[in-house]
């Protein structure tokens, strides 16, 4: 299988991922939420390693390796999950995940950085593109009225830290991979960010609270389901996709998943959609594909 046949895959996983995490959120906190999925997706990468590979846990992996992917999985998992899942309780899936279309440009703007890539005009054009889409779907403006957030403005806030995290943790797997698979790999990252979740939960005293709260048998079958679409499958498979092609035509495959919301919004969760939504949405997608595949 191709990178970019597995970008797609991932987009698609993705995009039942959101619906599943906002309710699972919704329902149990992005606290709470996040070290409980983690660890049903450990428990399904381990089950497959093993079957796979046969060994459940991740071997012969050298401290190099270690060192960049448990980064990886605090940058991206930890830090970025954990906002982005307060964005989904906040302004929901569909606005969070356009948001999230800032994490190439991250991604591209940290290679300009720390690597030295050179931003042409096209790559400039792009993320103009990108920000005046996401702007569009965001802020709306009435007769006689100034512009104003159409969404919370900290759901914005929470939705922009977890994008920035996502395309800061994608460019740390790549630096830790080292020719290891695609599942091992993220069961380094996911075991890092399940032990920042857990000592987050013991230092703020909510651990006892969100135990309890997992009696929710509804929201324990979102997660369920999510970290099986997500963590698991999306996450295995956007770490293929990234050992195969460029992570920069991989993320832009992979941001599609806010075009794909939209109808799968309005038909399984029954949402009002704003043309401004459609036509920002579109547009930020649009921005994100120039910016990697011209």
């Amino acid at each position: 299988m191709s990178g970019e046949t597995a970008s797609l895959l991932v987009a698609l996983s993705w995009t039942f991922t959101a619906l599943m995490f906002e309710r699972a959120a919704k329902i149990f906190g992005s606290l709470a939420l996040n070290p409980l999925r983690l660890l049903m997706a450990f428990l399904y990468l381990s089950v497959f390693s093993f079957i796979a590979y046969g060994n459940p846990f991740p071997t012969g992996v050298n401290f190099s390796s270690w060192m960049w992917l448990s980064l990886s999985g605090f940058v991206g998992f930890f830090i970025g999950d954990y906002f982005l899942f307060k964005a989904f309780e906040i302004i929901g899936s569909r606005i969070s995940m356009l948001i999230m279309s800032l994490a190439p440009v991250i991604s591209a703007f940290i290679g300009f950085i720390v690597l030295d890539e050179i931003l042409s005009a096209t790559d400039i054009l792009a993320v103009v593109i990108i920000f005046s889409g996401i702007s569009i779907a965001v802020l709306t403006k009435k007769n006689g009225e100034r512009i104003k957030m159409h969404h919370p403005l900290g759901g914005v806030i929470c939705a922009l830290i977890g994008a920035f995290s996502q395309g800061a943790g994608l460019v740390l797997a790549k630096m830790g991979m080292n020719n290891m698979n695609a599942v091992n790999v993220t069961q380094c990252r996911v075991i890092a960010g399940f032990a920042a979740f857990a000592l987050a939960l013991v230092v703020s005293g909510k651990l006892k609270k969100s135990v309890l709260s997992y009696r929710n048998s509804s929201g324990i079958f979102y997660a369920s389901i999510g970290a099986f679409l997500g963590p698991f499958t999306g996450v295995s498979l956007a770490m293929y996709a990234i050992s195969k092609t460029e992570v920069g035509v991989a993320s832009a495959i992979m941001s599609i998943v806010p075009v794909l919301l939209i109808p799968v919004s309005f038909v399984f969760e029954n949402k009002k959609i704003r043309m401004a939504e459609i036509l920002g949405i579109i547009l930020a997608v649009s921005g994100v594909i120039i910016l990697f595949l011209m």
